[in-house]
């Protein structure tokens, strides 16, 4: 609606720090609308416009009747405006980067109902159209089950205090492993607080494992953020499998092999659409063409590792680099509760 209806907007107070980032951004008597908004064009600020409007929804979303994230700080002025910018997109668990010389917002988010934006797969990946995957993990000795988060307390005069997260599951396995985060800039709020420790906590431990792979043109328009389905079929423990499309039908598509269960194709706008199938025939709406890329997948982890790099290390040839990424992290994030 906020496209259709030609980016109307209502000037209030409001703390959400989307729209804190974007008053930041570009304001242009206290802010970096001189130094970066204003030379933008119009196709980059529509982009990076929606990042913020979508990030503006998640940070939105209610538990227990509360925003999940705010922002409410004093700008001193004793750091630079662009690393004022980057503190405001930490506090959302954001990052503004910039993707051959365009601006653009991301963060860490997922779908839920009373939240509009869902965060959609970008690119199915698996043997037919990507090469070289290469797995690493992080080292459980690493991994901080007592974490203390700093913020400054509302309810006290904005005084800074301090709030633990601990995962008593980690705990009893490993023995306390005890860190003290950086003050969480912008928040004042102690149960944000706890989020934002259970927040570093689930995403070291169910996300510690990255792939690198090697993949085609068909990789141009990926960027960090972005979702992909990933299948190996050469892992041992994987059973989910992925290939291309042999043949087009009338709502039906036939496989290179056979499969069963949920599935995701390609269609020809670079869509991923979803369906059933059963042997090498499966259900799907939508246009497709032959040697298409699909991958079945597990219950709804369709969206099951999320990018963090890529580069370009030849004409058409990318480097990409994703994070295993779990869905279900955020309910167990938020059901950390003061």
């Amino acid at each position: 609606a906020w496209k259709t209806a030609g980016y109307s907007t209502t000037h209030s107070w409001g703390n959400n720090p989307a729209f804190v980032f974007f008053d930041y951004l570009t304001n242009t008597v206290f802010g970096l609308g001189k130094d970066i908004n204003d030379k933008l064009d119009a196709d980059q600020k529509e982009r990076l416009y929606e990042d913020i409007f979508n990030w503006s929804i998640w940070c939105e979303h209610l538990v227990g009747g509360n925003p999940i994230i705010t922002c409410n700080a004093i700008i001193y002025g004793a750091e630079s405006k662009i690393e004022v910018l980057h503190k405001m997109a930490a506090l959302g668990h954001a990052k503004f980067a910039y993707f051959n010389g365009n601006p653009r917002l991301i963060f860490d988010g997922n779908s839920y109902d009373d939240a509009g934006y869902t965060p959609v797969v970008k690119k199915l990946v698996n043997q037919t159209n990507a090469s070289n995957l290469t797995y690493q993990s992080g080292s459980i000795d690493k991994l901080n089950n007592v974490i203390n988060v700093k913020y400054a307390n509302r309810d006290n005069f904005y005084r800074i205090e301090e709030v633990q997260y601990r995962n008593e599951a980690s705990i009893a396995s490993l023995g306390e492993r005890e860190i003290t985060l950086p003050d969480l800039w912008g928040c004042s709020v102690k149960q944000q607080a706890l989020w934002h420790g259970a927040w570093v906590y689930e995403t070291e431990a169910s996300n510690s494992e990255t792939v690198t792979y090697v993949a085609g043109w068909d990789h141009f328009d990926v960027l960090p953020g972005d979702l992909i389905c990933l299948n190996d079929t050469l892992r041992v423990d994987n059973s989910v499998l992925g290939g291309r499309v042999v043949s087009i039908g009338s709502g039906t598509v036939t496989l290179d092999r056979s499969a069963s269960g949920n599935i995701a194709v390609m269609d020809t706008s670079g869509v991923v659409q979803y369906g059933t199938v059963s042997g090498t025939t499966a259900t799907v709406s939508g246009t497709f063409q032959a040697n298409a890329v699909w991958n079945v997948y597990t219950e709804t982890l369709a969206e099951n590792y999320r990018v963090i790099a890529i580069e370009e290390s030849e004409d058409g040839i990318y480097a990409v680099t994703a994070q295993k990424h779990d869905p279900d992290k955020y309910s167990r994030v938020w059901a950390n509760t003061i």
